[in-house]
């Protein structure tokens, strides 16, 4: 038996992470949509498989989704599929089947993995020390995905002038609450690119109480926050500068105008009619940049500098969208119709999705994602065992690899 023998595995490392896909939920989900009714050949499990090859592998196009496919033609009986589907046939369940059904899918995902997402198990004692006093810490923010950017380089002259091009191109945006402490989305919502955030507010209020949220100034809807306060879901966002408030009274500690909290003050902000929103205006001065951020919460009990760490934690899905876009094809759809943009989009989610899921499972920890991405592509359909790719990356392949290249021929060379 040769010496790496131990790495290899019966199925593909593709095979291994969408193992994680429960067959029994898209089932159900097939039932309730009725999406394989007429449906003679790429089943919709069959077509989440094709769909998570194409996002994972960094296909540019439906003709390169259909190459790949074809060039490990022999392993696909590994991965469920009895055939390479052709373009067609992808293009048509792209165009068909409702992109309803695997936004369904990525929830019913999210429910059975969030246990193994959390940060809180971390033995870290230094990230123990940097928790926030908060039940729960969300994050609330939305990302534009452009379409059609290239094209409209070519044929658009608004594309150039810069501000009205953001006006004249196509896009999607993807609304999103992620809980700070995992860093995947929990709850999306596929709108046009030109819904303002406002619009989507009400999602905050199917959080549990007790729970923070933070997001930034362009959710402003001063009678959702109040309803927010009402449910007692606390928030914590930036003031806009044209917003009008009355102040009722200063809350008393010590003020640092140097670098710091500069001014901390109870506020009353109009609702319709007559009604007023109480909250709390908080000045504080980054004594780095030395920028002056204006807080608004409705969390009375917290200290200053406190929210403005939770309000910094709101990066965190910043960088959970730049996740999403540097290490999956959000870039290049493989169709043009609206329900085929939003099955990719919901792919991605998906993907990211089951990687977090196995890395955390695996207890990979060594590993930043973008070089975890990288490392599963080049073994993607190899006969390996990703875990231990993923382990130790660079030993484990040179083991796998350059050895198989330089063992001695066999009797079957």
């Amino acid at each position: 038996m040769s010496q790496d023998s131990n790495f290899f595995a019966g199925q593909p490392a593709f095979k291994q992470i969408i193992d994680l896909v429960d067959k029994e939920l898209v089932r159900d989900l097939v039932a309730k949509y009725n999406s394989d009714w007429y449906v003679k050949s790429l089943k919709t499990y069959e077509h989440l498989i094709v769909m998570l090859y194409g996002v994972m592998s960094g296909c540019n196009s439906l003709r390169e989704l259909v190459l790949g496919l074809t060039v490990k033609a022999s392993r696909l009986r590994h991965l469920g599929l009895d055939y390479r589907p052709p373009r067609s046939t992808i293009s048509d369940a792209n165009a068909r089947r409702g992109s309803d059904l695997f936004g369904d899918l990525y929830m019913l995902l999210y429910d059975k993995y969030s246990r193994f997402l959390s940060d809180s198990r971390a033995s870290n004692r230094r990230e123990r020390r940097k928790k926030l006093p908060v039940k729960k810490l969300v994050a609330y923010d939305s990302t534009t995905i452009t379409l059609f950017m290239d094209v409209l380089k070519g044929c658009d002259k608004a594309y150039e002038r810069g501000r009205k091009a953001g006006r004249r191109k196509g896009g999607i945006k993807v609304h999103s609450l992620m809980n700070v402490s995992e860093g995947v989305i929990r709850l999306a919502c596929l709108s046009e690119a030109a819904m303002s955030d406002s619009k989507r507010m009400r999602d905050l209020l199917t959080l549990e109480p007790g729970s923070m949220a933070t997001f930034d100034k362009g959710y402003s809807n001063h009678e959702v926050l109040e309803e927010m306060s009402r449910l007692g879901i606390f928030y914590t966002t930036r003031l806009k500068d044209n917003v009008k408030y009355e102040t009722q009274s200063e809350i008393l500690h010590r003020l640092d105008s140097s670098g710091g909290v500069a001014s901390d003050s109870r506020i009353l902000l109009s609702l319709s009619g007559k009604a007023k929103h109480k909250a709390r205006r908080i000045e504080y001065i980054d004594s780095e940049s030395g920028r002056r951020l204006v807080f608004l919460t409705n969390n009375f009990k917290l200290k200053a500098e406190t929210i403005a760490r939770i309000y910094r934690e709101r990066w965190k899905i910043e960088l959970m969208f730049k996740k999403l876009k540097q290490n999956f094809q959000l870039k290049y759809f493989y169709g043009d119709s609206a329900n085929a943009v939003e099955i990719q989009v919901w792919c991605v989610l998906i993907a990211s999705l089951l990687m977090t899921a196995f890395k955390a499972m695996n207890e990979i920890d060594k590993m930043s994602f973008s070089n975890m991405m990288f490392a599963t592509r080049c073994v993607l359909m190899e006969y390996v065992w990703l875990r231990m790719v993923l382990a130790a990356p660079e030993k484990t392949l040179e083991k796998i690899f350059y050895n198989r290249a330089n063992a001695p021929p066999t009797l079957f060379d």
